[in-house]
């Protein structure tokens, strides 16, 4: 029991003050009162509603006590006053949980035991010192009704707004007690039950939003408007969890209604302790006419809870859903799938670029036309490469602007930041390797092999121009990524030629290792590719898959269960290649260990071939720094040797730190050495007469 007393009133006219358990919380108002009117009226009538009740007990203590009531067979035959305000939140409660008469009078008499001092009292004398607190006996001698009113099924008791202590031996006897949650709400402190929390949370104010997202909030709002039984639940689909919650907000202000979001992963496990959740959840929202948005996003990518698994939060999900469905969402980034409950699906497109340049001007800070030109342009570029979400690009430019000295440092400090989000998802699936600044000279490759690389990356630069600005994405929006196969033998410059393309763009590359994507047991292989192939979509990064004849094999005849599956890792690879809407490089030395199936689906196959000798003497050159110290170079006799770019690279730097060594400058000799030790480590034979003359 809590009781407030004013220090103002005289100890013997004690009347109970407004009860203030969580001074800092704003309770929840009707729109057209201010806080404290508010407040004010929900106390005095509240007050006006226990008067009377009080005046019934003083009355039955003058007359008799309870027991001889009962054992008399008296039965109140006054009928509750149907006079009551309906903006009392008793009487919403009412309402909203279809409370009798005889259930209102009961919560109103555990009331006055909370907010009246002089109740504990009365109620010891009606029973002549035996309890303090309200029972189902005396409500019964004070108002028409009958014990059906605390079955387990009926509303007071299934929506726990009233406790009963079972300590007693028979049903009348047992206490009653508002439970903390009902006495805030109808003192007019609504909060939400602690059961409830922190996994339910409010989905906070949205803005406008984007058309798209408007259109699907729309479509949100009329499902709800459309009687249907069963009602079909609606689940939002869509690459983003963030724009799914914003979508989810967006429809309940819209629909000018409450909206909360609640985390699968957050609901208790035990099965008694979700049934209860449930109930709490489901009269949260029946009281308020909310919508629950329900993120499922953890179903599948292995960042749900350990004790449960998949199947179990689906059952759960189920379990929580049985009865409102008809004010719940479901969000996630694949298909949940419910054996017993309709489901409606609904997709969230991604953005457009015009969208994404929206939300770009937004968080910096722009609105409506007053985006400058030459910003506008740049936005343009960011949108063309990353599809980030609104989330993503807030924190892009909130740290962009910290960072940029002036306006002409805004747009690479968006596009760094932009790639440092996007590298987040990959961290764990591939090595980053961030653009440097190589550039067509660093590579030297026959003509037809350099032609093909430009237009590789003049295709990624102007994808967005063609496939949506020109309408090819619309025509047919499947095969819209870039595949390329880099053919050659070792050394020959393919891995280099994906780094220069990076360069080029300014795009991070991610060398996939095979050790962390190749796993022994079936299915998961195409699992850990999937993740990457996800992470990388929204970043439009450059994958590069080296020594790809691991992966994309060619299949086989199918003799026992290993053939099928490995073949039916290698059709999914070829789908989801062909699906990826950015640039991936395969690299392979065996192009004839390739399927077939691959090459058809390859925009690109470039034949990186063994350099001659005029080729291999500009290598030479090129591997010499400006910086480095460098004596009398013969290249035309460095040429002479038949080696690939890597190993000229090699034995240049075996000789760099063998001339640093002795502190003198790289010359023939240094050369010679680590020429020797090259061959050597190859297992080649070296001709002497290619090297006789290099050193006198």
């Amino acid at each position: 029991m809590i009781y407030l007393i004013a220090s103002t009133t005289p100890t013997h006219e004690l009347r109970p003050m407004t009860l203030r358990l969580f001074p800092d919380k704003k309770p929840l108002l009707n729109r057209t009162q201010t806080p404290a009117a508010a407040e004010l009226s929900q106390q005095d009538k509240l007050l006006a509603e226990l008067a009377p009740i009080k005046q019934r007990l003083v009355a039955l203590c003058q007359a008799h006590d309870l027991d001889s009531a009962v054992a008399q067979g008296e039965r109140p035959t006054m009928t509750p006053s149907s006079e009551t305000s309906p903006s009392l939140w008793l009487d919403k409660l009412c309402d909203a949980f279809a409370l009798g008469p005889f259930e209102r009078q009961l919560l109103l008499l555990c009331a006055g035991m909370e907010l009246d001092p002089q109740w504990p009292g009365l109620c010891a004398q009606v029973s002549a010192g035996q309890q303090t607190y309200p029972t189902l006996n005396l409500a019964l001698c004070l108002f028409p009704g009958d014990c059906s009113a605390l079955s387990p099924a009926a509303p007071l008791v299934y929506w726990q707004l009233l406790q009963v202590d079972s300590n007693a031996d028979c049903l009348v006897a047992q206490v009653l007690r508002l439970t903390p949650w009902t006495l805030f709400y109808l003192t007019g402190q609504a909060n939400l039950d602690e059961a409830l929390l922190p996994g339910l949370v409010a989905l906070g104010s949205s803005g406008p939003g984007l058309a798209s997202q408007q259109t699907l909030a729309q479509q949100i709002i009329e499902h709800f408007d459309t009687p249907a039984s069963p009602m079909p639940v609606v689940q939002l689909l869509g690459d983003s969890p963030q724009a799914l919650k914003q979508v989810a907000a967006l429809a309940a202000r819209i629909d000018q209604r409450p909206g909360y979001g609640l985390q699968l992963s957050q609901l208790p496990s035990q099965v008694h302790a979700l049934d209860r959740y449930r109930r709490l959840l489901e009269r949260e929202l029946l009281l308020q006419s909310a919508l629950c948005y329900i993120d499922c996003s953890a179903l599948g990518d292995g960042t749900a809870a350990q004790t449960m698994d998949d199947a179990c939060l689906l059952a759960m999900l189920e379990q929580l859903l049985e009865g409102f469905a008809d004010q719940c969402l479901l969000g996630a980034c694949q298909p949940v799938l419910l054996p017993n409950t309709p489901i409606r699906t609904l997709q969230l497109p991604p953005p457009k670029q015009d969208e994404q340049i929206q939300l770009w001007g937004q968080a910096l800070g722009y609105r409506g036309d007053t985006l400058p030109d030459a910003l506008q342009t740049q936005l343009a570029d960011l949108s063309r490469q990353f599809s980030l979400s609104g989330q993503q690009i807030h924190t892009v430019a909130h740290t962009a602007r910290q960072d940029c000295d002036d306006l002409g440092d805004l747009h690479r400090r968006l596009w760094q930041h932009s790639r440092q989000q996007s590298q987040q998802a990959l961290y764990q699936l591939a090595r980053v390797i961030p653009p440097g600044d190589l550039d067509w000279a660093d590579i030297i490759l026959a003509e037809g092999g350099s032609t093909l690389l430009k237009v590789i990356n003049t295709q990624v630069q102007q994808r967005q121009q063609v496939y949506q600005n020109w309408g090819f994405a619309q025509q047919d929006s499947y095969g819209l990524g870039i595949g390329a196969l880099f053919v050659g033998s070792s050394g020959t410059g393919k891995t280099l030629a994906a780094r220069i393309i990076a360069s080029r763009l300014q795009l991070d590359l991610y060398h996939i290792d095979l050790s962390t994507v190749v796993d022994k047991y079936i299915g998961e292989t195409e699992k850990n590719l999937e993740k990457i192939f996800r992470a990388a979509e929204d970043s439009g990064a450059i994958l590069l898959f080296d020594e790809a004849d691991a992966l994309f094999g060619k299949r086989s005849k199918v003799q026992d269960s290993r053939d099928r599956y490995a073949n039916m890792g290698v059709s999914y690879l070829l789908q989801r290649m062909e699906a990826y809407s950015g640039l991936s490089i395969l690299t392979t030395n065996l192009k004839n260990a390739m399927d077939d199936a691959f090459l058809r689906r390859l925009r690109f196959i470039v034949q990186f071939s063994f350099p001659d000798a005029a080729q291999r003497q500009k290598i030479w050159r090129r591997m010499f720094p400006d910086n480095a110290p460098t004596g009398v170079l013969d290249y035309a006799k460095l040429a002479r040797l038949n080696l690939a770019g890597g190993s000229i690279r090699n034995i240049v730097l075996h000789a760099a730190f063998a001339a640093a060594a002795a502190q003198q400058a790289i010359d023939m000799a240094h050369l010679l050495h680590a020429t020797r030790h090259e061959f050597i480590k190859t297992e080649k034979t070296l001709t002497e007469g290619l090297v006789k003359d290099w050193v006198e």
